[in-house]
């Protein structure tokens, strides 16, 4: 019958007109996203929305902007290539967003088998999608919660001394902060049994019923993310805005411009009435980028004299993490291993990795020492270089620890020099070529204030090194 139909021209055009004709118009509702798409194409409503009505603006616009696009093209077949577009992206970007979101997930249960307020729930599972002044709201809701929650807590305890109350009090308000998806105050302490004091229970208790402490944690949980976010459907990478999305790019330069106007708006007085700017202050600190560089290339030439003195040897070493934690490809494309792993996620397994190396080396007995440098990858996953010295009799062995720990995890993806190389790599420092601070001033630099890089291409994106400094 379709296929009869079909091939009746006349009559599948009338009945698709009718079709197109009944069709429900844009809603009041409708996000941005939307509204660009149905001013490209006032029908498919139910299809886009299929795939795009849950992903929030500040990422579905660039896509809804694309998909406009190709459908205003000119070309013959424009509504089949630009509804062919988001079939691609379900198919193709849809179920890295769906992993990424699942992570952040909050299913209104607290501790001790309570319900979270349910006006509460949806926006922490949405926290990507709010604005500064709702995640205030909710910072404030959440605030008066944890506060009367303790306070019904304290009603119904009967405890012999008040620093059991404070202890448990805390427990519990602690363990429904933790599910939120925060770490409360002096919990690590508490949790490994290191002895946390009354006070310290009481402040941390403080800080949890505080719609300011709050606001800050929601904003920067929000904004972690939202980043998440940005990667996980690929607005993070060389072919797009390496290392940070535009969205948040963006949203630390207007926030190192409020910081700076108002550290500009203020003056400093000391007891005996003289006055000197902040901003003269903040400059003359470390605060200062240029400061800070400095301080750090001249410990960094300490370090190497020292070095010199002992008779140790520079080693330069890079390490990553293995392809699972990375998300797309230099040349452009989703890495399909990719196990959702944020820059975070990244950075505590290479911590965990260097502990492992750190504990091995100690039972060897070997003490090197030097500088750390951590830096993205142009999909922002986090890789680090390793400037030490180290007593020359023990440079193969700390090699051979380095390369055994950096390589275990997904050891069967090295089956080449070069996948052994991408994982661990060791360059010698060679005097003759230059000092061994010569070696890491490059990243030092990069990675504060870009300072002596105008003539520098980036090995990860090609552009200009001051640029990303």
């Amino acid at each position: 019958m379709t296929s009869a139909v079909e091939s009746n021209s006349d009559v599948f055009i009338s009945m698709r007109r009718q079709k197109e004709e009944f069709q429900p118009g844009l809603s009041p509702k409708a996000s941005l996203a939307e509204r660009i798409m149905y001013d490209a194409n006032p029908f498919d409503i139910e299809f886009r929305n299929s795939i795009l009505g849950n992903v929030p603006d500040s990422l579905a616009i660039y896509f809804a902007t694309r998909y406009s696009k190709i459908f205003k093209s000119g070309k013959k077949n424009s509504r089949r290539l630009a509804n062919t577009f988001l079939r691609k992206f379900a198919q193709n970007v849809l179920p890295r967003y769906n992993l990424v979101l699942s992570k952040y997930q909050f299913d209104g249960v607290t501790s001790g088998y309570d319900f979270f307020p349910e006006k509460y729930v949806e926006q922490i599972s949405n926290l990507h999608t709010l604005d500064r002044g709702t995640i205030k709201e909710l910072a404030n809701g959440i605030a008066r919660y944890l506060t009367s929650t303790f306070t019904e807590f304290c009603q119904r305890a009967d405890y012999e001394n008040e620093s059991d109350g404070a202890k448990f009090g805390y427990k519990k308000i602690s363990k429904i902060t933790s599910q939120i998806g925060t770490v409360p105050p002096y919990w690590k302490q508490f949790t490994q049994g290191r002895g946390i004091t009354e006070g310290q229970m009481l402040s941390g208790l403080l800080r949890m019923m505080s719609d300011k402490w709050w606001y800050g944690r929601l904003k920067r949980m929000r904004d972690l993310r939202a980043e998440h976010l940005a990667i996980a459907v690929g607005q993070v990478q060389k072919s797009a805005s390496p290392y940070i999305s535009r969205r948040a790019l963006h949203e630390w330069i207007e926030q190192k411009k409020r910081n700076w106007d108002y550290i500009k708006s203020f003056d400093l007085t000391n007891e005996n009435g003289e006055r000197v700017s902040l901003e003269e202050m903040v400059l003359a600190s470390v605060s200062n980028p240029a400061v800070r560089r400095c301080e750090l290339m001249v410990r960094m030439r300490g370090f190497e004299n020292m070095a010199n003195e002992m008779g140790y040897v520079g080693e330069f070493y890079t390490l990553t993490a293995p392809s699972k934690y990375h998300n797309a490809y230099s040349k452009g494309g989703f890495i399909e291993q990719w196990n959702g792993a944020s820059p975070r996620d990244v950075q505590k397994y290479l911590c965990k990795v260097w502990s492992k190396v750190r504990a091995e080396y100690a039972r060897e007995g070997i003490r090197p020492f030097g500088f750390r440098v951590v830096e993205p990858h142009h999909d922002s996953t986090p890789h680090w270089h390793l400037l030490l010295f180290v007593h020359p009799d023990h440079v193969e062995k700390l090699r051979k620890i380095f390369a055994e720990y950096a390589r275990e995890e997904d050891a069967f993806e090295l089956k080449t020099k070069e996948a052994k190389e991408a994982r661990f790599y060791v360059e010698p420092i060679d005097k003759e070529k230059g000092s061994a601070t010569g070696y890491i001033a490059k990243y030092i630099s990069k990675n504060i204030d870009g300072y002596a890089m105008d003539d520098e291409i980036d090995d990860e994106t090609g552009a200009e090194m001051q640029r990303h400094g």
